[in-house]
């Protein structure tokens, strides 16, 4: 890099020659400025890159600077602010090896450099060392998601490296389809196609129902028949085309798997693939529609596990037949004409896991 350094852009060499520093030197330490005082006009940022070896710090630690001479934001060059004649001064002052007055500009020059440098780094996310997820920037895109707290990050379920490249789509609180289908795909990592407006029955609650000659019944103004009404905006479907077996039942809600594992027979897998599926939903819609989700899985993606026989009367990983236990087709023919298998279960944003 030291050979090549004409080859990078200045701000990522920099922070290249940073990220090579294991002894814990700050900025000022690893990399020390110095003006080119060459009359000619410089075909590049950077002149001449140096290693040097600096004495021991005061911890005892030995450090390495890379002394780097440039022309570009120094006092005394022949792109500076000072007048030529002053700078011709200090030229001829160094080539006499006078540099008292080379160093002491030297000082600012350092200076100068390095917060060009930090600014920079402030506004491009390419040039911290740290994650992604844990610069200023990350901050602020988190703000404007909603995300900028601890406890309101925790609402979503993906690890923040994930989310901020989707920053620009959860801005938005005006969430579209299109939105919700292009991060559940990502997400989930399958196909995803969005229903709305399926609609569903909604409960009255008790003090709107009508109650003739007490309350709610006037007609064609507050009674209403009966103990539900039909609201087409209740409820959208999601449905998701899953790879195989395995991946229906990581997207299973956790009353759908087995409740107590067994020792010595193997149900169906569940892991946390539906905590996330569970709360992208709840995140995105925000809590003002039901969604109901359908599983589709191939025939042919589905294998053959032949049926339990439990020697006792309570049976932990017992299948459910049309929900993670179907009949095999005959043949592989049959099995490629056969219809996708569905499971279907409800997310209510408001109450806990239904069947749908």
């Amino acid at each position: 890099m030291l050979r090549h350094y004409g080859d990078f852009n200045v701000f990522q060499l920099m922070r290249l020659l940073l990220a090579e520093s294991d002894d814990g030197a700050r900025m000022g330490e690893r990399l020390r400025f110095r003006a080119d005082l060459s009359a000619a006009f410089p075909a590049r940022e950077f002149t001449q890159l140096k290693l040097l070896a600096t004495p021991d710090r005061a911890d005892g630690v030995a450090t390495h600077s890379i002394e780097i001479s440039t022309a570009n934001f120094c006092i005394a060059s022949v792109i500076g602010p000072l007048p030529e004649s002053f700078t011709e001064w200090v030229r001829e002052l160094a080539a006499a090896r006078y540099t008292a007055m080379s160093d002491f500009l030297d000082i600012f020059n350092q200076r100068a450099n390095i917060l060009r440098f930090q600014m920079k780094q402030e506004l491009t996310m390419g040039l911290h060392q740290a994650p992604p997820q844990q610069t200023g920037m990350a901050h602020c895109m988190a703000a404007l998601m909603g995300l900028s707290q601890p406890q309101l990050a925790s609402q979503m379920p993906m690890p923040a490296r994930n989310w901020l490249g989707l920053a620009g789509l959860l801005a938005n609180r005006r969430k579209q389809s299109s939105t919700i289908v292009h991060m559940l795909s990502l997400a989930l990592g399958a196909p995803v196609r969005l229903t709305p407006f399926i609609g569903a029955w909604q409960e009255i609650d008790e003090q709107d129902r009508c109650l003739l000659g007490r309350r709610n019944h006037r007609l064609g103004r507050t009674s209403v028949a009966g103990r539900r009404v039909w609201d087409q905006q209740a409820r959208f479907r999601l449905d998701i085309n899953v790879a195989d077996y395995d991946a229906l039942c990581r997207l299973l809600p956790p009353a759908l798997r087995q409740l107590e594992p067994s020792s010595e027979q193997s149900g169906p897998p569940g892991t946390a693939h539906f905590e996330l599926l569970d709360g992208m939903v709840r995140l995105l819609v925000d809590r003002l529609a039901d969604c109901e989700v359908v599983l589709h899985v191939a025939a042919s993606g589905l294998r053959g596990v032949p049926l339990a026989q439990p020697s006792r009367r309570r049976d932990a990983n017992s299948w459910r037949l049309g929900q993670t236990a179907w009949l095999l087709p005959a043949n592989e023919e049959a099995a490629r004409d056969a219809q996708p298998r569905e499971v279907r279960y409800l997310i209510s944003t408001t109450k806990s896991l239904e069947a749908a």
